[in-house]
């Protein structure tokens, strides 16, 4: 492969990862205050995840016990937890909601059952999401 086509395959990979990156921050700056009820989340994470949450409505804590939501795939007891892993989205009894791909598909799913235990209700604009 010449150094032109190698240049363009770069250039076009990093465009593809740089909008997944903004599609995904922004879908959670307008997700997640919906869920947790509250205009600024405060967000337990890994540093995996940290550019996600660098900006407003988050703030970044460092004690899962004082977030009002943990991102990832982090178990944190009596905290609700934003999954992003299918399976850990199934099996934790914590995991309010995901976001994930599958067969290279983004899906959003809420889990009505936990949600609930957490915050009551489903809000209506996310209702569709809710299984």
């Amino acid at each position: 492969m010449g150094i032109l086509k190698r240049f363009i395959l770069i250039f076009l990979v990093s465009i593809f990862v740089d909008a997944k990156v903004v599609g995904l921050r922004e879908l959670l700056s307008q997700v997640l205050p919906i869920l947790v009820h509250k205009r600024v989340v405060r967000v337990y994470t890994t540093p995996k995840y940290y550019y996600l949450f660098t900006k407003y409505p988050f703030l970044l804590v460092e004690d899962c016990n004082k977030s009002d939501i943990v991102f990832g795939d982090i178990a944190c007891n009596a905290k609700p937890i934003f999954a992003t892993d299918y399976y850990f989205y199934k099996n934790n009894p914590n995991v309010i909601a995901a976001f994930y791909y599958r067969k290279g598909r983004p899906q959003l799913k809420i889990k009505f059952q936990s949600y609930k235990k957490f915050f009551g209700n489903v809000p209506s604009s996310l209702q569709e999401f809710a299984e």
